[in-house]
């Protein structure tokens, strides 16, 4: 529970680093949000057709930032999730899939150039 608040706290925040736990966590309780919400507006006869992209957009937003402090907690620059995102609109997608794959590796153990691994609160060290 602690890694989807750490994921959910930091959502405006990219710099840093977001450990594989908090960053799949915050996943799965998007996409669940997301199958949850999305029906209801769906169904809902006086719902602007816009707001599904609205809600879509607003979910996807901690996201984004978080595959980015993923990305840093595996030693990368933040703009391979941007090259991904294009990429895939060239190559249907195939570019997310190879990301996803990649944000599942463990991150570096130590320090690196974005700073120090994000510990959770059963670990020493964490404040």
């Amino acid at each position: 529970m602690e890694a989807l608040r750490h994921g959910c706290v930091d959502a405006r925040d990219i710099k840093g680093r977001t450990s594989r736990e908090a960053f799949w966590y915050l996943v799965v309780a998007t996409v669940a949000i997301v199958m949850i919400v999305l029906p209801m507006i769906q169904f809902e006869p006086n719902a602007d057709p816009n707001s599904r992209l609205g809600v879509v957009l607003i979910l996807s937003l901690p996201l984004i930032t978080a595959a980015v402090r993923r990305l840093h907690d595996l030693g990368k620059p933040g703009y391979w999730l941007a090259i991904a995102m294009v990429a895939s609109i060239l190559f249907y997608g195939l570019p997310l899939v190879a990301l996803a794959i990649f944000l599942a590796q463990p991150g570096m153990a130590g320090d690196n150039q974005y700073g120090s691994p994000y510990r959770g609160p059963s670990k020493p060290g964490w404040w």
